[in-house]
This record gives structure tokens, C-alpha cells and sequence, in this order.
């Protein structure tokens, strides 16, 4: 459910800057309506370059053989955040707080060309897909999206979610979307106003939901997030009405609203809100970020893939009471993934099986411990790393 380079707008002169350079004319009247010329050239300058468009090259140049990482927020944010308002004057969208709002957990997602992967043939016309890996401790889960990107924006056709228990079970569950889901619309700039429907056909191949999606970009702006970095940005309403069909009958009816923020580097930062919202300050429902690791331009995607065993640091560290390990397989082999205290005492065994080539990520729960150092080792192929982390409560 990471990374880009932030376009920066550099303006040579301050408002005060110009103010002074003009002081020893300001009682000549040219010299005031230069002044005033200036500032309003700045002031246009800035204007026309903050509302940027996210088009179809961007899409395809941020999701092609590249490694998608998304934070999302695990329980209620108690606090109150700004998202901005519908405006066409430039804001600043500021969520430098974003990680302490609440806990989060991570995902990645590949981003890769189809290749036969499993359940494709039920999508012949999807041409990309996203892979996520899951590792619990009885059995692995794989889910693909597969997708295409049009003129439309990025199209997704269904999903297919691979549940694995070793020498139990290795099921392939096929949901399948009519004509498309569209989750990024392009283009998108100030002013544009989207809608979509599609049908959704659950695991069962029976039931189904038929979702209304419409997307408003009613402003735009500097986002600034965490570490010191700013982009331009879209600000976006995106809402969505479903209904829950269990055997042609609706069984459910449910709307939900999000405030999103769109860079043409890829990054989306999403809040789910109360559906009554629409500008200001608000104590949001949930709040996830995502962006690309880096694009590349190679068309093998193996050739993006480490060529020995990773492991990862776990995020977010320092942690309470959750946190996420990732870590990566050049080849399938016999995993034990387990967590030690500094005095060597086993706490946890994350994983112990047989796993596949590629990555993964397994979730530790340290509920009952104390806060402190812990150790976390993983042992496959003969070769053993080991990472530390910090446990504050």
C-alpha cells in the first residue's frame, strides 16, 4: 500500500528585497508602479508554477520497474491536522508530523511487468502489476494488482491474493473488476473534476459491489513532509459511495471521503476524513503515505533485485508495540527469521519454513516486553544476518 527529487522554486527576490532596492525612487511615481509591476511578475511567477498537472508520463515513469513503500497509520490520530482548503491561491501543506500522528505500518509493493505471474491469464489485456509479499508464522500470502496505465490513468482490471500453508494449501482467490477500477485519474490539475463506476466481483464469484468514485482538485500548493523535504502538490478530493450486493440484493451502502495530496514524483498523501468535511483543520480517521523507491530504465525487472540475502532495518524504529522486518531472497530456501533480548533469550520465532525468492516482510508484536534493545536474526541458504532495534515504551 517509496525516494523522488522535489522540484524547488527558487524566487531571486524577497518581497522586502524588492521593496529596498526601489527605496531611493519611492517618491517618483514610476518608480512606485515598477515596484508594484515586480512584485506582481513575482507574484505570477510563483502562481503559474505551483499548479502543476500530473499527467500519464508521470504515472508510467514513477510505477515501471520500481518499488512502491506505503505507511499507513494502525490506529485512531487523536490529533488535529490542516488540510488545506479549496483555493486557487498557492498553500502550504504541512505534514512534517506525519510519523507522530500515530503508529504505522509499512508495506512495498513491486512494480513489475506481468510475466505469467499467477492467475495473469484471468487479466490478458493488463500489461503491469504490483506484487506485496506477507509472511506469517504458518503461512505466506501474496497478493497481485494487476493494471494498466491509459490515457484514463492508472486502470487496475483485479487482484489475485495467493495463500500459502506448506504442504497444506496453495490457493489462488481471483477478484475480477468491470470495466476497471481507476485509482489515479489523469490528467489532473487545479480545477479538474473527475468521476468513475465500476463493478467489483467478489472471491465467491457471486456477490459483488458496484462503487461510484469522483475526484475534485480543488487547490494546490508546497507539501512539506518529514526529513525536510518539499514538493508541489494537488490537493484533491476523492470520494466514494459503494453498495454491497449479496445475491442481487443490496445489502450494504457505504461513502467514504479522502483529502489527497498529488506530486508528479509519485507521492500520494491520502487522509480518510468525516464525510461532512471539506477545508480546515480536522482530526483525521487514518493517514497513509506512499512513494516510489527510485524508477530505472533497465527492462529486465530481475535486473532491479539484489543479487544476495537482505535484510532490511525494521521500520519504524524505535517502535511501540509494533514493528515491520523486511527482508530479501535471491532464491527460494529454508527461513528462520527470530528475535533475541541483549542477553541472548529467544523471544519471538517470526518465521520457520520454507520460502520463495523475492521479498518479504513479517510483523513483530512486542506486547508483554519491556522497552530496551532486541536483536532479530535471519538464518536461510547457509547465511545468517542479524540487525538490532529499539523498544521504547
Amino acid at each position: 500500500m517509496p525516494y523522488c527529487t522535489a522540484v524547488m522554486l527558487h524566487l531571486t527576490l524577497s518581497y522586502k528585497s524588492v521593496l529596498e532596492l526601489f527605496s531611493g525612487i519611492t517618491k517618483n511615481y514610476i518608480g512606485v508602479r515598477m515596484k508594484k509591476l515586480v512584485i506582481i511578475v513575482l507574484f505570477i511567477s510563483f502562481n503559474s508554477f505551483a499548479q502543476i498537472t500530473v499527467t500519464q508520463q508521470d504515472l508510467e515513469s514513477n510505477y515501471t520497474n520500481t518499488v512502491v513503500t506505503e505507511h499507513s497509520s494502525q490506529d485512531l490520530i487523536t490529533a488535529s491536522v490542516n488540510l488545506g482548503s479549496a483555493s486557487a491561491s498557492p498553500q502550504v501543506f504541512d505534514f512534517t508530523n506525519l510519523f507522530s500522528l500515530a503508529p504505522m505500518d509499512t508495506t512495498y509493493a513491486l512494480h513489475q511487468n506481468v510475466n505469467g505471474q499467477p492467475g495473469s491469464s484471468s487479466f490478458p489485456f493488463a500489461t503491469r502489476l504490483s506484487q506485496q509479499d506477507y509472511d506469517y508464522i504458518q503461512f505466506e500470502m501474496h497478493v497481485y494488482v494487476y493494471y494498466n496505465i491509459t490515457e484514463d490513468g492508472m486502470c487496475i482490471e483485479g487482484m489475485v491474493t495467493n495463500q500459502i500453508v506448506p504442504g497444506v494449501m496453495d490457493t489462488l482467490y481471483i477478484q475480477e473488476i468491470n470495466p476497471y477500477f481507476l485509482t489515479y485519474p489523469v490528467p489532473l490539475t487545479l480545477g479538474t473534476i473527475r468521476t468513475h463506476i465500476d463493478t467489483m466481483m467478489q472471491v465467491n464469484g457471486v456477490d459483488y459491489a458496484i462503487e461510484e468514485h469522483s475526484w475534485e482538485c480543488d487547490g494546490f500548493g508546497e507539501l512539506k513532509l518529514d526529513g525536510g523535504n518539499t514538493y508541489q502538490a494537488l490537493r484533491v478530493i476523492r470520494t466514494e459511495l459503494q453498495r454491497d450486493y449479496e445475491g442481487g440484493v443490496l445489502t450494504e451502502m457505504e461513502t467514504d471521503k479522502e483529502i489527497q495530496f498529488w506530486t508528479k514524483e509519485g507521492i500520494l498523501v491520502s487522509f480518510d476524513v468525516d464525510t461532512t468535511y471539506n477545508d480546515g483543520s480536522t482530526i483525521p480517521l487514518s493517514a497513509d503515505i506512499s512513494y516510489p523507491d527510485g524508477t530505472t530504465n533497465v527492462e529486465n525487472e530481475e535486473e532491479l533485485l539484489p543479487e544476495t540475502m537482505v535484510l532490511e532495518q525494521n521500520y519504524p524504529n524505535p517502535f511501540n508495540p509494533e514493528t515491520n522486518i523486511r527482508y530479501y531472497l535471491p532464491e527460494t530456501a529454508h527461513v528462520s527469521l527470530t528475535v533475541y533480548n541483549v542477553t541472548g533469550e529467544l523471544i519471538a520465532e517470526l518465521v520457520n519454513r520454507e520460502v520463495s525468492s523475492g521479498y518479504h516482510t513479517a510483523q513483530f508484536n512486542s506486547e508483554g516486553l519491556s522497552s530496551g534493545v532486541y536483536f532479530y536474526k535471519l538464518d536461510a541458504g547457509g547465511k545468517t544476518l542479524i540487525n538490532k532495534m529499539l523498544l521504547l515504551k
